[in-house]
């Protein structure tokens, strides 16, 4: 228990909360709250920045090649979607549990951080949420593709008078390095490199020295891997309600910019079917205690930009749940209850 065992004297004037309940002054409670689901997106995209080479106009000629950058721009290219829930307390749904004769395992109750229940006579230590949080947008961006090394020009390109001899002597330049690497791989070379590291290293070294020179042809292009997340609070169904636009020149945008193409979020609701019982069966209300757990609701989450369905899944929402009293029975005894914290549900229940 230790941490995880919340022993909280409330000393509140005529503080009300669910059934009614009220806490005096002087008043030894404690007050949990049930789950709330907060829906995060994390959209997941790349900024693609091409630079065109200043040799781009000879690349057919010298390199017969038509696959080139003959621009500068920066895009944006959507990759992935994916939806999770987030738990915080609803402060909407709290309950109080007194500390007294009637209720004595009550001091054996375990809330998380966030005043969620956690179990009662348990050591559940889980508190069912993600280890990553987010603000209401939130963006990273990891850079994974870029050259910043300098192009290995010799004297002749240096000093070429004009961009078509520049062109020319930066082709020659290039065959002569794939004619040293054919030879190097066919040993038909006056010195070759005593052992395979060695070889391996020139030829790399070649590689890169090609690559480089390539790029004053065809360009050269750079990806950024970019990551934002948007929460949402589901309140009610819904349909292709836009959530948010995605733009060509600009990545994700807000959903009132129509700069960006939309993307259609629908929630289908579902609700937990419980039969309470009767409001005249005084012995059940009776053997009612004010521990509760929670039947979530459901949502069926579809996200779509109209050609391609995006996320499409199930995700519990505990809001739209019904709290529902355990028996007072369960805390005469030792009866150990544990509770998912993301949603409220019993976990299971051992004596």
């Amino acid at each position: 228990m230790k941490k995880n065992c919340l022993l909280l004297s409330l000393a509140l004037m005529c503080s009300t909360v669910s059934f009614g309940q009220v806490i005096r002054e002087a008043e030894t409670s404690l007050v949990y709250y049930m789950p709330y689901t907060t829906l995060v997106f994390d959209i997941e995209y790349e900024e693609i920045t091409e630079q065109k080479g200043p040799l781009y106009q000879y690349s057919e000629r010298y390199l017969r090649t038509a696959d080139i950058v003959k621009e500068d721009r920066t895009f944006y290219r959507l990759t992935g979607i994916h939806v999770r829930p987030v738990t915080s307390a609803d402060t909407t749904r709290a309950f109080v549990v007194p500390f007294n004769e009637k209720y004595p395992s009550c001091s054996l109750l375990s809330l998380n951080k966030k005043g969620i229940l956690l179990g009662v006579n348990s050591n559940n230590r889980h508190n069912g949420q993600p280890k990553k949080t987010v603000s209401q947008t939130e963006t990273e961006q990891t850079q994974i593709t870029k050259s910043s090394r300098p192009v290995p020009l010799l004297e002749e390109q240096l000093i070429a008078n004009s961009t078509a001899k520049m062109a020319e002597n930066t082709a020659k330049q290039i065959y002569r390095l794939r004619e040293s690497r054919l030879n190097l791989l066919s040993g038909d070379v006056e010195h070759l490199p005593g052992d395979g590291l060695s070889i391996q290293l020139v030829l790399d070294e070649m590689n890169v020295q090609e690559d480089a020179l390539t790029r004053l042809f065809v360009g050269q292009r750079s990806v950024t891997k970019c990551h934002k997340s948007i929460r949402f609070v589901p309140t009610a169904a819904m349909e292709d309600d836009v959530l948010f636009r995605f733009s060509l020149f600009s990545g994700v945008v807000a959903k009132d910019d129509m700069s960006g193409n939309p993307y259609y979020l629908t929630l289908v609701k579902y609700l937990p079917s419980y039969a309470p019982p009767a409001k005249g069966d005084e012995k059940l209300q009776a053997a009612k205690s004010p521990v509760c757990y929670n039947i979530p609701g459901k949502a069926h989450i579809t996200l779509t930009d109209g050609e391609r369905i995006w996320v499409d899944t199930t995700i519990d929402i505990a809001q739209w749940g019904i709290a529902v009293a355990l028996p007072y029975s369960l805390f005469k005894n030792d009866t150990q209850v544990e509770f998912y914290p993301a949603t409220g549900e019993i976990k299971s229940i051992r004596k």
